[in-house]
């Protein structure tokens, strides 16, 4: 089947000498591959640079049921990321944000809805319209929403239990958050239910960041080290 949709570019690899496979979050069909050729050359109407992480194209796709790999016949529009590009924050944010949904998402676990919210803040991160230290924090918790394990705030206790997500008085097994670790959390979900963004000491967001990669590892079980994120704790932390 061809048509026409948009993507949110996660992730590329080379694949031999002229062909790169890239692994694009569309708005219609989730997580898909596609096998681009001759991705360097000038007089091709696909270029490499159209294949940055969190690059939003629109694009004609060539999709056939149970093909692991896709063609992309034609990028028909691409949302200009210039200073993403250039700006060491902002891209080693991209490559986290785009290293990160490529390895939590299956392929059809992200809708529409996710697709649109994730655009609207890589056009905010593009435009220095949001706080870019909180963007790490802030795209964990709305994976954690939009794939159906967000904490629950609704019971105290001085733990957390990263298994069940809920606050409890007790935890009898190894995975859960104790001490500050649980205070920061609470504090945290608290600044992302009301507002979208959390409000932290540079120390308080690298606890705080290092018990979300906890929490997914414990809900997400095989997910494979994520390699840029030691390069946004040197950035913000």
């Amino acid at each position: 089947m061809i048509g026409t949709t948009e993507g949110i570019v996660l992730h590329h690899l080379k694949y031999g000498d002229q062909a790169i496979i890239v692994h694009i979050l569309t708005r219609d069909a989730g997580l898909r591959a596609y096998m681009i050729h001759s991705p360097r050359s000038k007089r091709g109407g696909l270029r490499r640079s159209f294949f940055q992480p969190l690059q939003i194209l629109s694009f004609v796709g060539q999709h056939k049921e149970g093909d692991k790999l896709n063609r992309i016949r034609e990028v028909s529009g691409i949302t200009p990321l210039h200073s993403t590009g250039s700006d060491v924050v902002k891209s080693s944010l991209a490559m986290f944000m785009g290293e990160l949904l490529f390895k939590v998402l299956k392929e059809d676990e992200a809708g529409s809805e996710l697709f649109d919210i994730l655009t609207e803040k890589i056009k905010e991160i593009e435009q220095d319209s949001c706080e870019m230290a909180g963007v790490p924090v802030w795209i964990l918790y709305t994976l954690s929403l939009h794939l159906g394990f967000v904490p629950n705030t609704e019971k105290q206790g001085d733990y957390f239990d990263l298994r069940e997500g809920i606050f409890c008085h007790q935890c009898l097994h190894p995975d859960h958050l104790s001490g500050i670790n649980t205070q920061i959390w609470r504090t945290a979900l608290g600044q992302l239910q009301r507002h979208g963004s959390i409000r932290l000491s540079a120390q308080e967001r690298r606890l705080n960041l290092d018990d979300w990669m906890y929490y997914f590892r414990v809900q997400r079980s095989g997910l494979s080290e994520i390699r840029s994120l030691e390069v946004l704790r040197d950035l913000f932390h």
